[in-house]
């Protein structure tokens, strides 16, 4: 394996470009477009362990490492189509989350977890640790679609009873996803899903006076987050006003900017700022 091989992964990266722009775009779909990617991610797993093997007698130590750069490379980027493909399916989905609908019944959620088992179980022919990664790059996009969901400001609770509501779905929520996920495979210590029991906490926090701790936990637990993010979560309560709300984002500031903890993820940097709300939306009369 020399430059020959390096320039037929590029060869192979480029094709894989236009292969998947064609297919989204519609010129030339692919009926078999994400198992045609799982293909190809296990090609190039395979060759990316066997470069060591393959390497002829002589070859100077390291001579191969654009070549595994390159493989490397080219596996993420399959990853990142496949994981696209899942998205497209998804967002459609998410688009109704959280609604009054949301709030009474399971049903939002049951779809989205049926089309994402249906989606990872192609998985399976996926060799580790290619296995694992996709599952928990699946996992963490179905966490930040609902995120980003949460976000939308689609839905003020009208009182006591509909927090309480929506606490109880976000902590069944987390529980549907983390099954649905085990069942998949997917390792517990990776999950993300655990988020939505903390953003619960906040939202069926009965006395407002800790709100600032509240808060101060969640930057503790997640550094990304940021005041649209806090600020998203108060609308959702419909309870905060705005002293209260200015109180309660004081505390992202107060302190040292606590240090990611070990093996953490970024989550909510990834999550799109929220649209300020409409003054309808704060008084509480959203759908």
């Amino acid at each position: 394996m020399g430059k020959g091989s390096f320039k037929q992964c590029l060869s192979f990266n480029d094709a894989l470009i236009r292969f998947s722009r064609d297919h989204l775009r519609g010129e030339a779909i692919a009926p078999h477009y994400v198992s045609y990617l799982l293909a190809a991610l296990n090609h190039q797993s395979a060759l990316s362990s066997s470069v060591s093997v393959l390497q002829p007698d002589g070859v100077a130590l390291g001579a191969l490492a654009p070549v595994e750069a390159a493989l490397d490379e080219l596996q993420r980027r399959i990853c990142r189509l496949v994981l696209e493909a899942l998205l497209l399916e998804l967002q459609p989905l998410f688009a109704t989350l959280p609604s009054r609908h949301w709030l009474s019944s399971p049903e939002l959620l049951d779809d989205v977890c049926e089309r994402t088992a249906c989606f990872c179980r192609n998985f399976w022919r996926v060799r580790n640790p290619a296995f694992q990664m996709l599952l928990a790059e699946a996992e963490r996009t179905v966490v930040l679609q609902y995120l980003s969901a949460l976000m939308q400001r689609r839905l003020v609770c009208r009182g006591a009873e509909e927090r309480n509501q929506a606490a109880e779905r976000m902590q069944h929520d987390a529980t549907q996803l983390r099954n649905l996920f085990l069942d998949l495979g997917l390792e517990e210590s990776v999950h993300c899903a655990p988020v939505l029991l903390t953003l619960r906490n906040l939202l069926n926090l009965h006395d407002l006076t800790m709100l600032g701790l509240e808060v101060a936990s969640l930057r503790q637990q997640f550094p990304d987050v940021n005041e649209d993010h806090v600020s998203a979560l108060l609308d959702l309560r419909g309870d905060v006003s705005r002293e209260q709300r200015l109180a309660a984002i004081s505390s992202l500031q107060d302190g040292p900017q606590p240090s990611p903890l070990p093996g953490h993820r970024a989550l909510f940097s990834l999550v799109p700022a929220p649209t300020p709300a409409s003054s309808s939306c704060l008084l509480g009369t959203c759908a």
